[in-house]
């Protein structure tokens, strides 16, 4: 730090040198007048106050500077405003000169010219959309094909692997890659209480009796996808009881399932009869690939046959 600053004194020293030297040799040498002395100290002083007046100048100059763009700025906004009104009244004396003073006529075209655009706008986003949608995936389609036999060899050895860790641990196969867990079941109950007296005892208690609800359930459990890259998923589960009618059935639902993570779900079910149900069945409704877009879920495609059965709960 003190050799940067001795080396700006030293400039700032031989600058002083240097005007005071230009200084000397631009006295005339024929005038009878004594030479003119500059000291450095003055030499330095007149510097500094010439980059003081610079600097107060640049400054000057930015602040000009940055209020004529601001009033640019405010000439472009206007500019832009009465093109606009200028647009209008065109329209309007165009429009007033197609239908004279039939108001109702001119106002039913104007609604249907700007019904005409709006749709011609709502139909061209539709179609960039899809156009968007059908080239991320035949990006994703061409990736997949560039990636070869031997990554592919490399995915089902992945996916196998993890297959096998699934059924271990107790996850069953609903379909190509989809897996549910061991789930559990619970039906609402009703506990009434009532006041009794005992005359042989002489005393009084509180009589509770609790009774199973058949027609309400909850079911709980959770899905897997065991891919190698994020889905949307959807399963859905029919419940039967003893003599094979379905009395319950519900869905459940994951947008971007991410390969291998357990995703919970309780479902509350409403059961079509007072009675329990025995066994279930289940499948899948759609995998499909989770794509960034906007447009919301895709439609199912059919349904794939699938139907592990599962134990219901032990009654009592």
């Amino acid at each position: 730090m003190k050799f940067h600053r001795a080396k700006a004194i030293l400039a700032l020293a031989v600058t002083s040198a240097l005007v005071a030297g230009a200084l000397a040799d631009a006295q005339d040498p024929s005038s009878s007048e004594p030479p003119i002395r500059v000291s450095a100290d003055q030499a330095i002083k007149e510097l500094i106050d010439i980059n003081a007046k610079l600097a107060a100048d640049n400054q000057r100059l930015t602040g000009e500077n940055q209020r004529l763009a601001a009033e640019i700025a405010r000439v472009k906004l206007d500019m832009a405003r009465i093109q606009k009104e200028r647009d209008e009244y065109s329209n309007f004396i165009r429009d007033h000169e197609a239908y004279a003073n039939n108001y109702e006529q001119y106002t039913f075209f104007r609604e249907k010219a700007e019904r005409e655009e709006r749709a011609r706008q709502a139909a061209e986003a539709q179609a960039r959309r899809e156009a968007e949608k059908l080239r991320q995936q035949q990006e994703r389609e061409e990736r997949m094909r560039q990636r070869g036999a031997s990554d592919e060899s490399d995915d089902d050895s992945v996916l196998s692997k993890r297959v096998d860790v699934l059924r271990r641990a107790g996850y069953t196969r609903v379909g190509d890659r989809v897996f549910v867990g061991e789930m559990g079941y619970s039906y609402k109950t009703e506990t009434r209480e009532e006041i009794r007296y005992s005359p042989i005892i002489d005393f009084w208690y509180v009589d509770r009796d609790e009774k199973v609800l058949y027609n309400e359930m909850t079911v709980s459990g959770s899905l897997i996808h065991a891919g190698m890259e994020e889905r949307n998923i959807s399963v859905a589960f029919a419940f039967f009881d003893a003599s094979g009618a379905q009395i319950g059935t519900t869905t459940v639902r994951v947008e971007g399932a991410k390969p291998g993570t357990p995703y919970p779900f309780t479902s509350v079910v409403t059961m079509a009869g007072n009675r329990p149900f025995k066994r279930y069945s289940s499948w899948v409704l759609f995998d499909d690939p989770s794509l960034p877009s906007t447009e919301g879920p895709q439609d199912a495609p059919a349904m794939q046959p699938a139907t592990p059965q599962g134990n219901p709960p032990t009654d009592g």
